[in-house]
C-alpha cells in the first residue's frame, strides 16, 4: 500500500526535476502541451490520486532531456526516453528522492523506458 509519506517521494522527485529544467503537462483533450510554473497545479493529491482513472493519469514532457513521464496504474510511473544520459540523471534523481527504479534492464530497456514506484512493492 502507497501513504502519504511514499506520494511524497514522488512530488520531491518533481520538484527537482523542474526546478532545473523546462516542463509541459500534456493536454490530451486540446492536443497541447501546457507549460508548468508550478508543479503543484498539476498533480492529484493522495486521496484523488487513489480513485483516478487512466483517463485522468498526467503526462509530463520534459524536452530538454527528450523524456516523457507517464503516469500508470499501481503508483507506478514510466519513463520515455531517447539518451542515456537523460535515464541515468532521472535515475539518479528518482533514487535521491527515494523512489524505486525498476525495469532498467530487459524488454523495457530495449523499448527506452523504465518504471518508477512509489513504494517498494511490485
Amino acid at each position: 500500500m502507497v501513504t502519504k509519506k511514499d506520494w511524497g517521494r514522488f512530488t520531491r522527485f518533481l520538484i527537482s526535476l523542474t526546478s532545473i529544467y523546462d516542463t509541459y503537462a500534456v493536454d490530451s483533450k486540446n492536443r497541447t502541451l501546457v507549460p508548468i510554473s508550478d508543479i503543484h497545479n498539476h498533480l492529484s493529491g493522495f486521496r484523488d490520486s487513489m480513485r483516478k482513472g487512466s483517463r485522468e493519469f498526467s503526462v509530463f514532457v520534459i524536452p530538454e532531456l527528450s523524456v516523457v513521464l507517464e503516469e500508470s496504474w499501481d503508483f507506478t510511473w514510466l519513463l520515455h526516453y531517447k539518451q542515456k544520459r537523460s535515464l541515468e540523471f532521472i535515475s539518479q534523481t528518482a533514487k535521491a528522492s527515494g523512489l524505486h527504479v525498476f525495469s532498467d534492464q530487459g524488454l523495457l530497456a530495449k523499448r527506452k523506458r523504465f518504471a518508477l514506484k512509489l513504494s517498494g512493492k511490485i
